[in-house]
C-alpha cells in the first residue's frame, strides 16, 4: 500500500510513472488535519484485506527473508502476540562520526534494551519502521494515535495496555541515519516530544495503568518512557549549572548539588561507553 495525501499530485504522478505491479496499490488520503503518517495509516488499514501489516520507511533495506521470519514467529506465538519489532541499524554508519554514534545507539537499543524489556514483559516502545502487526489487534486498540509525533512508541505501550504481547524479531533492517547536527536535532526533538506525549497520555490514570500493565510493566514504562523524557530536559540544566559553578559565575550551587551534577555527567558518559562495549 503506497499511502499518499490526495492533494500530493507530484508524488502520485511519480509513483504512477514507475508502473507499480498489480499487488501494489496507491491509497489517497483525503486532505484533513492532522497531516501525519499515523493519520494516513489509519485511513489505509480500513482497506486492508490481509491478516498482517508491516510498516517500512521509504529508504529501508530489510533482510530479504524478514516477512517469512515474521509469519513463522507469529504462528509460534499465537493470538496474544500482536506485534514484532525487527532490529534496526544504519547502512551509512561509516559516513561520519555522527552516524557512527547513531549506529552504536541503535545497536544498544535493539540488541540489548528491547530484548530485555520483552524478557521482563514490559511495554516495548516501537520504532517507526519494521514493525509487523496483527491487523485484528491493531484495529482492536484503535489503530495509531494521529496526533502523537511518535505514534509507534504510543502504539507499543497501548498494545501492552490492552493485554497484547510484543516481541523482538531477529531480523535486521538498515535505514539512513541523519548526517548533520541540524537533522539530528530535529529528529531527536520530535522523539522527546513524542515520549512526553505518550507518558502524559498513559499517566492520566496511574491506577488503571498499573492494573493493566502489572507492577513490573508499570515501572518499566516509567523508567523507559517517562524517565528519558525528563532526563533530556533536565540534563542540560544540570550540566550548565555545574560548569557555571566551576567558573565562579554561579555561586548558589551547593557542594551536594555539584556532586549530583558531576555524577549525572560522568554516569551518563560511563553508561554509553559500557553499552558501546557490550554491542
Amino acid at each position: 500500500k503506497l499511502i499518499c495525501e490526495a492533494d500530493d499530485s507530484e508524488t502520485i504522478f511519480a509513483l504512477k510513472r514507475q508502473r507499480p505491479p498489480q499487488h501494489m496499490e496507491i491509497i489517497r488520503v483525503p486532505p484533513s488535519h492532522p497531516r501525519t503518517k499515523p493519520k494516513a495509516c489509519n485511513v489505509a488499514i480500513q482497506q486492508m484485506r490481509g491478516e498482517f501489516v508491516t510498516i517500512f520507511d521509504a529508504e529501508d533495506a530489510p533482510a530479504p527473508d524478514q516477512l517469512k521470519r515474521a509469519i513463522a514467529m507469529f504462528a509460534r506465538g499465537g493470538a496474544p502476540l500482536a506485534c514484532l519489532q525487527a532490529h534496526l541499524n544504519y547502512y551509512n554508519r561509516d559516513e561520519n562520526l555522527l552516524t557512527q554514534l547513531f549506529s552504536i545507539e541503535y545497536a544498544s537499543l535493539f540488541n540489548l534494551q528491547l530484548p530485555a524489556l520483552a524478557a521482563l514483559r514490559c511495554p516495548i516502545p516501537l520504532s517507526g519502521t519494521s514493525n509487523h502487526l496483527r491487523v485484528s489487534a491493531l484495529q482492536d486498540v484503535g489503530g495509531w494515535d494521529a496526533f502523537n509525533v511518535t505514534e509507534d512508541a504510543d502504539l507499543g505501550v497501548r498494545l501492552a495496555y490492552y493485554g497484547y504481547e510484543t516481541a523482538v524479531l531477529p531480523s535486521l533492517t538498515l535505514e539512513e541515519a541523519p548526517i548533520t547536527l541540524g537533522a539530528w536535532l530535529r529528529q531527536r526533538t520530535r522523539w522527546i516530544k513524542g515520549y512526553i506525549q505518550t507518558w502524559l497520555v498513559f499517566t492520566r490514570d496511574t491506577r488503571a495503568l498499573k492494573q493493566r500493565l502489572g507492577r513490573q510493566g508499570y515501572y518499566g514504562f516509567q523508567f523507559f518512557v517517562g524517565a528519558p523524557a525528563i532526563t533530556f530536559l533536565l540534563a542540560p540544566l544540570f550540566w550548565g549549572s555545574f560548569v557555571l559553578s566551576l567558573s565562579g559565575y554561579f555561586q548558589h550551587l551547593t557542594p551536594l548539588l555539584q556532586t549530583f551534577c558531576l555524577i549525572s555527567f560522568v554516569g551518563g558518559i560511563a553508561s554509553h561507553w559500557l553499552f558501546a562495549r557490550a554491542v
